[in-house]
């Protein structure tokens, strides 16, 4: 019971993990400071509900690439002679390799700047409620 309990704790800690991965280093050169790789782990941690739906998307977008290469990973590793195998496979594979790269990295800028305009939109709502202004 302990084993399942901690699978379906593990799977929704992976995802949050997976989303705050992809915030530090596209900020760090998207904005050029270091105070805005940690900001953007700050906002993840006060959008939790935010950071799981997009962690899942992007292992939905991880599983796609890797559908498309896995099968020439399988061509090659049955068809080569085993001595370049491995070789022939990571060539054939290098151009999907770095779209997955790519895809993590870039997804998280637009997902920093959403979380931004989400943390501004609460702060004018709190300046709203101050002055006693219901929407």
């Amino acid at each position: 019971m302990l084993v399942i309990l901690g699978v379906l704790l593990l799977i929704p800690v992976a995802a949050f993990t997976t989303a705050m991965a992809t915030l530090p280093v596209a900020i760090y050169a998207s904005e050029g400071s270091f105070g805005s790789a940690f900001e953007a782990i700050h906002l993840s941690f006060r959008n939790v509900k935010t950071s799981l739906g997009f962690g899942f998307l992007l292992w939905v977008g991880v599983i796609g690439i890797s559908m498309v290469s896995a099968p020439i990973s399988l061509l090659t590793q049955l068809f080569a002679p085993d001595s370049y195998a491995p070789y022939i496979s990571a060539l054939l594979q290098a151009p999907f390799t770095a779209l997955l790269y790519e895809f993590l990295w870039i997804a998280g800028v637009p997902f920093y700047r959403e979380l931004k305009k989400k943390e501004e939109l609460k702060k004018v709502d709190e300046e709203l409620a101050e002055l006693g202004i219901d929407f």
